[in-house]
């Protein structure tokens, strides 16, 4: 198969998209959500955006796909769809439909701008529900941007519309400050949850108690003459222990607690 037929949105059928995307490694989520709305838009979307991501092209070579052209050079069809505003009576043979290109605002696409500059850009991403609350904050903020730019776009020309115009741009620019001030949270919150994680993980593995303290207990053990019952228990318990914590023995310390009948694994 060649890859230029997933460049037209028209040149593969809707199995084959889903297919290439399994292939490319896609989030299992996005792949279900786009299964389950069957949006041929965010599919040809999706497809576009993960030939862009590394070892993806590798991994579709390695597959028999060709690349006369890599797809990931290729523009992105944009995701518009087409709307009847107006119907026309069947018996009225003198007009045809209007139509309207509007966007497709059913779902939330992130801009180029986002991919590129951010690591986390899916809901899946998401780590917490700090960010993930984030997140849909700049889904909603992006929907109003949408729509305000639309109405600055349908404004119509002259001087005397130029005051509602400037209204609805200094609308998308303080929405577009807002959201990339959102993207700002969602990395700071991030990095302070990983930061966080790395923390408790390196905590976890560190064993739960003093190791000098139970090395040192042993040491004074193994030179004294004779030990209690009570005493050997808490070698033996000492021991364990540190084994647990892979924490090692030279020899002849192994040599002397074996003698004193202390197991050591």
């Amino acid at each position: 198969m060649s890859i230029e037929q997933f460049q037209s949105i028209d040149g593969y059928t809707f199995e084959e998209g889903v297919a290439f995307l399994r292939l490319c490694n896609a989030p299992e989520g996005v792949i279900r959500h786009i299964a389950s709305t069957h949006n041929r838009n965010n599919l040809h979307s999706e497809i576009h955006k993960m030939m862009r991501m590394p070892g993806v092209t590798q991994r579709l070579q390695a597959k028999g796909y060709s690349f006369a052209k890599k797809i990931a050079e290729a523009p992105v069809v944009p995701r518009k769809t087409e709307v009847v505003t107006k119907a026309v009576p069947q018996n009225d043979t003198t007009k045809e439909p209007e139509k309207d290109v509007v966007d497709d605002d059913s779902e939330i696409v992130l801009t180029k701008h986002d991919v590129r500059s951010h690591t986390n850009t899916r809901y899946e991403d998401m780590p917490n529900a700090i960010t993930q609350q984030l997140w849909l904050k700049r889904q909603d903020l992006y929907r109003e941007l949408q729509a305000a730019h639309r109405e600055m776009r349908k404004t119509p020309k002259g001087e005397e519309h130029n005051e509602e115009r400037a209204q609805y741009r200094a609308e998308v620019l303080r929405l577009d400050a807002e959201i990339e001030a959102t993207w700002k949270a969602i990395d700071a919150e991030i990095e302070r949850f990983n930061a966080e994680k790395e923390r408790a993980d390196k905590k976890a593995d560190k064993p739960a108690f003093d190791v000098p303290n139970y090395r040192s207990y042993i040491s004074k053990a193994l030179r004294k003459k004779q030990l209690s019952p009570a005493q050997m228990v808490e070698l033996q318990h000492r021991v364990d222990a540190l084994l647990a914590a892979k924490e090692e023995f030279k020899p002849e310390t192994l040599t002397k607690l074996k003698k004193l009948g202390i197991s050591v694994g």
